[in-house]
């Protein structure tokens, strides 16, 4: 049996394919990458079309989540919708609104870069 060196990597003697092991562990992980890209894909855009497709509450005395009757305590949250103190947080009634990004944004805007002039050395 004749062992040649990986034909990526040209470092180690390779058995699988002719790549070493590492090497065949980086095509594999490639391989199953774009096998699951494209649902990946399909999957996001789905998700921003039902997002784009929500429309905001009429009934500010009802969860827009759970539909339980809240009365005068709801909350309104930054995507228009009033919910109940269970689902009052983004995370609990997946929220459509991106609160990093605003977040990010606003740090920005409050914070701007402050630099020190160079000094002269005497």
């Amino acid at each position: 049996m004749e062992l040649n060196l990986c034909r990526i990597c040209q470092q180690f003697y390779g058995s699988q394919e002719g790549l070493c092991s590492k090497c065949y562990q980086v095509e594999k992980l490639k391989q199953s990458a774009s096998e699951t890209l494209p649902s990946l894909v399909d999957s996001l855009s789905v998700i921003s079309e039902e997002s784009k497709n929500s429309h905001s509450q009429s009934n500010p005395e009802i969860c827009y989540y759970c539909h339980k009757r809240t009365g005068p305590l709801s909350f309104k949250c930054r995507c228009d919708n009033f919910f109940c103190s269970r689902h009052r947080l983004p995370e609990e009634h997946l929220c459509s609104f991106d609160h990093k990004t605003q977040g990010i944004r606003k740090l920005s805007e409050e914070n701007p870069l402050i630099k020190a002039e160079k000094f002269t050395r005497l």
